[in-house]
């Protein structure tokens, strides 16, 4: 990253940029794992409402039979309404969370590079326009 013809002031800017980089690909990172976690949970729980509606289906032997089987798929459709809105709402949270989170490291960000411009760009060249004006 550094060489011998990068000068401070270049090195401090980048130094700034990666560590604001690295807490941004960590949010993502973060993100990316809770959606996947959120995913596989409703996987898990879909396959498990769909192997139970399965075996209840296997028991049917007449018609009262099928007429239950009938009437509890009316209960698991408004149970699987449900827990799909749950897991939406989980998945707009954690997009807000990382909205947050990135719209703060923005404002860090432009905060830091600004401070290191006004620091140590900024009168590294005032001082080298002096040199060659002399």
């Amino acid at each position: 990253m550094t060489d011998a013809n990068t000068s401070p002031q270049t090195q401090s800017v980048q130094n700034a940029l990666l560590e604001h980089m690295r807490h941004y690909f960590t949010a993502l990172t973060n993100f990316t794992e809770t959606l996947a976690t959120l995913q596989s949970e409703a996987l898990k729980s879909y396959a498990a409402m769909s192997a139970h509606q399965m075996r209840s289906l296997l028991d049917v032997q007449d018609a009262d039979a099928f007429r239950d089987y009938l009437a509890q798929q009316q209960s698991t459709a408004i149970n699987l309404g449900e827990q799909t809105s749950v897991q939406a709402q989980h998945a707009a949270e954690a997009s807000h969370t990382l909205l947050q989170e990135i719209q703060q490291m923005a404002q860090e960000g432009f905060q830091s590079a600004s401070e290191v411009v006004c620091t140590e760009v900024t009168p590294a060249k005032a001082q080298r326009k002096r040199a060659t004006k002399s």
